[in-house]
Order: structure tokens, then C-alpha cells, then sequence
């Protein structure tokens, strides 16, 4: 009988996972060879006009409901998703006016086992022919007196029925029901039992909140499946990969997360997200990754923030609107949810079962909501910002770092004048071995000497893009020591107030600064004519840290070196340019050293540190 498991007289038959895009495209391809006359799929007539209505409804994703006719009177939920098989037969059928029929027996309540499935991705490599055998062939039949074998026995008698009026019958149902339907196809029948409709079903929108909870497949990818679809690129070529979906959604985050936080994923990175991600996928016995698996391998490889946006982005449905004019259904934990503007909780129960879940909590750091943001954007705008003032723990670190640059400055300075002079009276800084093996056959040893330099490091000039001078949207400030251990900085950053993340608090990054240190009350580089010619920012905080400078060195980090022209002017002054490629710096100092917060006044600082992490 296996060897006429998907294909039985005049019916062709498609078993699926319910929710799983590899079955709606297999469905495509089966629909392109054979043409069928009728398509069949595994739903009861009663919900036929409700399923239609949100079909219709399509893109943005609906579910049927209906109140179970039992003691429980559990709201059922059927979510009409575009990644699932049967919707997918239903959406064909409707293009292109084929008949359609909804044969599966209206019965109450619908209790179904929820098996785990092997994961779908599978049929990419070995078949939906094997899949659906090794699938079958492990399942336990429906056996007599249960629900499912009565909706099996009369799904067969109507398969039987419609063959007789078509020449070829697509039929879209569950991997489970196959074997059965199989069986009472070919050994014959009449139904066994009487429908019973539900009572009064109805579509409702589903809350995009609700959306990772209802879809079986990551939201995301079902909006790029969708997408795909309407624009024509599944008509002839009906593979839809869903590894590159994965992909495609880092790399959607990576932008995001590049343009929100200013950091970017190396290839290092990247091979070992991909790397990590996939074997997390297989120690959860799947071989694409799920929406778990994808959220901890960026969170794990790269940063919190990352993680925060692939989460961001996964989980969202951009079709999907939060108005609709039907009433909205909100799911919530433990088969919990509200359902229109009321704040009564309904036990739900969806159609069909969702295999055994556990959750797993994956913390990230609080984030505000979007009625917080608008709130404090308001305020912000409305303030003056007379007195804004920085973050003294963010201070700290700066001045940490400078500090740490200035050493590492004098350390070059000190490398550059090394010698190496024949062993005397003293070892100084070390046997000096190739000059040793040099001159082994003289019977002579060499020893380095690094002299002390003279002078000190004194400003520092930081830069990590260079803007035009002429750029608009530019903040630039000169902002003086409040203390001694403090130094005065100049820099330019992106606008103020673009990211307000509290009550009196916004962050922004910087593009360049200059380091003055100790604090001498430097003129503001801005407005001070003696500097006014340059064309770059860059070139501007550098001469005036050649102006400003009391110390011989100037250390200057950047992602290229200082133009001969500052070399010269350096020069001129009496002073020398330490240059440090930016690269051979920590990212992750760096990126906490550019992101900085400014306060709306020094009153802010009472409570910033509950809003700045």
C-alpha cells in the first residue's frame, strides 16, 4: 500500500505539517504539474465561509473562531496563515476558479494528538515521498471509536464521491491522517458518522504581538514567503530556501543594528553565527534553525543589542496593522487570551494542537516602550538645554581610556628610537638574539636600549568618521573640565536629541574628539578663527591640538594617517604626531568610548543611571 501513498486513483495527495512553508510549496509544485480539476483540503464545510473571509484578508493574518460546544466552552482558533498548506491549495484554487471542497467532518470537540514533527526543511533533501513515508510509517493509526479515524472515514467517502465527478483531485491534509484516508479510499465505505457544526464562527485579526505565539514558522520569514509570492517569484520556480530567510534577517538586523549602534559584524563573526546557530539547531533536532535558535546565536556570537534586533525583526509581520474591522484576538501564556477591547481572559484551544512547547526566557536589557519615547521626545524638545551636562560614570571611562592612549603613544615614541649596542657592563632592556647570531662568530653580544623620550604625550585626537566641514547635520560643542581629574573635550557627534532614552536623556555617538589634558580652558575649536580654513573636522580637532598643546607629542587614533600637510604644521610648532590605526584598538572599548549620553541639566543625574545601562 506505500507504494500508492501519495497518489491513489485520481487523487494526488499532499500529507503536511500544518503552518510549515516547505509543504504550501510543495502544494505550488504539485498544482503546476498536475492541474488539477478539484482541490480537496482537510477542513469541515462550517468553517468554509469564515476560512474564505480570511483568506481575503490575506496579507495580514486572521484567525477563525468559534466557541467548542462543551462544558469547557473553549474559544477554537484557527490561524489562516500564508506559510500553511492547506491555505496555500485554498489561495490556488480561488486564483485560478477551480472548484474547491472542504471535506473533512465538523465535529465537536475536536480533540486531536499534537506529535512533534521532524523538521520540514528535510524535504529539501530527501523528498516530500520519503519524508511522508518515514513520517507515516512512525505515527500511531487513528484507532476505532476516536475522532480522528471517524474524520479520516469520511474524508475517504468524500474523496470517493468527487472522484467520480473529476478527472484529478488535489488533496491537502495532515501527515498523520494519511495512512487511513489511504485505506478506507481503496477499500470503500460510507461516512460513519453526522456533522456537527460550530456554532456562529467568526474571523479575528490577530494582535501583532501574537503572531510568534500562533505561526508555527518565524513571522518574519512567512512575510518574506508572502512577499515572494505576490511579487510573481514562486509562478514556474517554487523553491522557497529557507536558510537564506535566516540569512536574510541578520542581514536586515545588521543594518539596523549598524545605524542604531554604530558597530558592524566582521567575517569572523559572521561564519561563527552561521556556525553556531546551525549546530544549536541540531542539538534541538531540527535542520533549519526556529525562532529560538536564531535569536541566542546572535545574542550569544555578537552583543545583547544584536540579539535585541534580530528579535525585533524576527518576530515582526510588517504587513499586519494594529487596526482592524475585525475584533482583535491577543494570545497570551498558557493558552490565555482577550479577545476584542475587553479585558475578560478566554481559555483558548487552537485547531489545530500545537505540539509540547517549553519556554525558555532569554534576557535582554529593558528597552522603552513607544508611548515612553514619544512622551520624553516631547519633553526634550520642549526643553532649552541650557545646562546640559555628561554622565560621570561614562566620564570615567574616557578619561580611562586617553589616558591609557597616552601611554600607549609614549610607547611607540620610546620603540621608535631603540638601539642595539655591544654588551658592556649592563643587559638594559634585553639580549638582543638576531644581533647576537649575527656576530656569533666574533664572540660578541648585543644588547637593546630603548632611551627615555623626551617630552610627554599631551592631547589626544580620536576620530571615527571624518564629516566634511560643511556637513549640517553635525553637532559640535566644546565641553570644559568640571574637576581636575577631567579634561577638556571638543567633538563633533551626531545631531542632539535624535535617541531619547529617558526623562532628560539622550544618547548620541561621536564622529571625533579632542582630549585636552590637564584642562587648561582651551578656546572653543568652533567659532576660533585661527583655525577656520580646514575642510575636514578631522583636520580641524588635530590643528587645534597642535595650537593647544603644551606637551612635544600629539597622539592622533584614526582609521587613516595624518595628511603630510599636519605633519608639516606639527613641525612648524615644535611638535610630533603620533599616529595609532584606530583598528588595533578594542571594538568593544571603542564602541563604549563613542556612545555617550548628554543630561538635560545636572538635576538628571539623580536618576539617569536608572535609564542609561
Amino acid at each position: 500500500m506505500f507504494g500508492r501513498l501519495l497518489e491513489f486513483d485520481r487523487v494526488r495527495v499532499i500529507p503536511s505539517v500544518h503552518g510549515r512553508i516547505m509543504f504550501a510549496t510543495r502544494v505550488r509544485r504539485a498544482f503546476t504539474f498536475a492541474r488539477p480539476a478539484c482541490i480537496a483540503v482537510e477542513l469541515p464545510p462550517g468553517l468554509r465561509d469564515a476560512v474564505l473571509a480570511a483568506v481575503d484578508y490575506l496579507p495580514q493574518i486572521a484567525a477563525v473562531c468559534y466557541r467548542e460546544q462543551t462544558l469547557e466552552n473553549r474559544l477554537c482558533y484557527l490561524p489562516i496563515s500564508p506559510a500553511d498548506s492547506i491555505v496555500e491549495a485554498i489561495r490556488l484554487a480561488r486564483e485560478n476558479d477551480i472548484p474547491l471542497e472542504f471535506i473533512d467532518l465538523d465535529v465537536e470537540p475536536f480533540d486531536e494528538p499534537a506529535v512533534p514533527m521532524p523538521d520540514d526543511y528535510a524535504i529539501e533533501r530527501i523528498g516530500l515521498d520519503a519524508y511522508a513515508r518515514a513520517v507515516a510509517a512512525s505515527l500511531v493509526p487513528s484507532q476505532p471509536g476516536q475522532a480522528s479515524r471517524v474524520r479520516e472515514q469520511h474524508m475517504a467517502w468524500h474523496l470517493r464521491r468527487l472522484s467520480s465527478h473529476y478527472d484529478s483531485i488535489l488533496f491537502v491534509c495532515g501527515v498523520g491522517h494519511l495512512i487511513r484516508i489511504a485505506q478506507f479510499y481503496l477499500s470503500g465505505g460510507e461516512p460513519a458518522a453526522r456533522s456537527t457544526p460550530p456554532r456562529e464562527p467568526f474571523v479575528a485579526h490577530l494582535a501583532a504581538g501574537s503572531l510568534s505565539r500562533a505561526l508555527r514558522e518565524i513571522p518574519y520569514v512567512v512575510h518574506l514567503y508572502e512577499t515572494a509570492r505576490a511579487n510573481g517569484e514562486l509562478n514556474g520556480r517554487w523553491q522557497f530556501d529557507k536558510l537564506e530567510a535566516v540569512r536574510s534577517i541578520y542581514l536586515a538586523a545588521e543594518r539596523a543594528y549598524t545605524d542604531r549602534y554604530k558597530e558592524e559584524i566582521n567575517v569572523t563573526q559572521w561564519r561563527t553565527l552561521l556556525q553556531y546557530t546551525r549546530n544549536l539547531a541540531l542539538t534541538q533536532m531540527n535542520v533549519c534553525p526556529e525562532f529560538y535558535e536564531v535569536v541566542v546565536g546572535a545574542k550569544s556570537v555578537v552583543d545583547g543589542d544584536y540579539g535585541a534586533v534580530v528579535h525585533e525583526i524576527a518576530s515582526s509581520y510588517p504587513p499586519q496593522r494594529d487596526y482592524s474591522a475585525h475584533p482583535a484576538l491577543e494570545l497570551l501564556p498558557h493558552d490565555h487570551g482577550r479577545l476584542g477591547d475587553s479585558d475578560e481572559r478566554h481559555w483558548l484551544k487552537p485547531r489545530p494542537p500545537h505540539p509540547p512547547e517549553h519556554t525558555v526566557r532569554v534576557k535582554f536589557r529593558r528597552r522603552p516602550t513607544p508611548r515612553e519615547c514619544t512622551l520624553w521626545r516631547e519633553l526634550w524638545n520642549r526643553s532649552f538645554h541650557v545646562g546640559i551636562c555628561s554622565w560621570p560614570p561614562e566620564d570615567k571611562i574616557q578619561e580611562d581610556f586617553m589616558a591609557y592612549v597616552r601611554k600607549r603613544a609614549l610607547q611607540v615614541v620610546s620603540e621608535d628610537k631603540k638601539q642595539v649596542m655591544e654588551f658592556t657592563t649592563s643587559f638594559y632592556d634585553g639580549l638582543d638574539i638576531r644581533e647576537t647570531m649575527r656576530n656569533w662568530h666574533e664572540r660578541k653580544i648585543f644588547v637593546q636600549y630603548t632611551p627615555p623620550p623626551r617630552g610627554q604625550v599631551g592631547p589626544v585626537v580620536l576620530i571615527f568618521e571624518n564629516d566634511p566641514i560643511k556637513r549640517i547635520d553635525s553637532w559640535r560643542l566644546t565641553l570644559y573640565a568640571e574637576h581636575q581629574n577631567e579634561s577638556d573635550i571638543s567633538f563633533y557627534a551626531e545631531p542632539l536629541g535624535e535617541h531619547v532614552v529617558g526623562p532628560g536623556i539622550c544618547h548620541t555617538h561621536f564622529r571625533g574628539i579632542l582630549s585636552v589634558f590637564p584642562a587648561r580652558h582651551i578656546p572653543d575649536v568652533w567659532t576660533n578663527p585661527a583655525i577656520d580654513e580646514y575642510p575636514t573636522c578631522a583636520e580641524k580637532l588635530l590643528a587645534a591640538a597642535i595650537l593647544y598643546s603644551e606637551a612635544r607629542y600629539i597622539a592622533y587614533v584614526a582609521p587613516q594617517p595624518p595628511s603630510a600637510a599636519m605633519r608639516q604644521m606639527a613641525g612648524y610648532n615644535g611638535r610630533e604626531i603620533v599616529y595609532l590605526p584606530i583598528f588595533t584598538f578594542s571594538r568593544r572599548m571603542l564602541r563604549k568610548i563613542r556612545k555617550f549620553h548628554i543630561l538635560d541639566g545636572h538635576h538628571v543625574r539623580a536618576f539617569a543611571a536608572d535609564y542609561i545601562v
